[in-house]
């Protein structure tokens, strides 16, 4: 744990790219003293097919959802949103004139209780 899915829509312009962006986040994610290296998880998705509001104007975003397990305090899980969400803004690069990308994180609580986890050796 945690297991990081950062989304991101097609027309989103990185300064860097896919791979490099999520081990950034995976090196926020270890700096924070949250997790120990081997659990962090972390994956892109790229969003071809997305909307965003009604109106028919180019639009972009960038939304990652962050999973760990309970038991973390209110302001223990709020730095650690505001972490990656730093780490995502500084990663993407608007388009043209007046446009703009929506940066979004959202902190999930997975329940310790019901969380099931499996090592695997070959």
């Amino acid at each position: 744990m945690p297991h990081l899915v950062i989304e991101f829509t097609e027309n989103v312009r990185l300064a860097c790219s896919a791979e490099e962006l999520l081990e950034q986040a995976n090196a926020t994610l270890l700096a924070s003293g949250q997790f120990n290296e081997p659990d962090i998880k972390s994956r892109c998705i790229k969003l071809d097919i997305y909307r965003q509001g009604v109106e028919a104007v180019e639009r972009a975003f960038v939304h990652a959802r962050l999973s760990i397990l309970d038991g973390r305090d209110l302001a223990t899980r709020k730095a650690l949103g505001e972490a990656v969400s730093e780490v995502l803004a500084e990663a993407v690069r608007p388009g043209g004139e007046g446009s703009q990308v929506q940066v979004t994180v959202e902190v999930l609580e997975m329940e310790r209780a019901t969380f099931a986890k499996k090592i695997v050796s070959r």
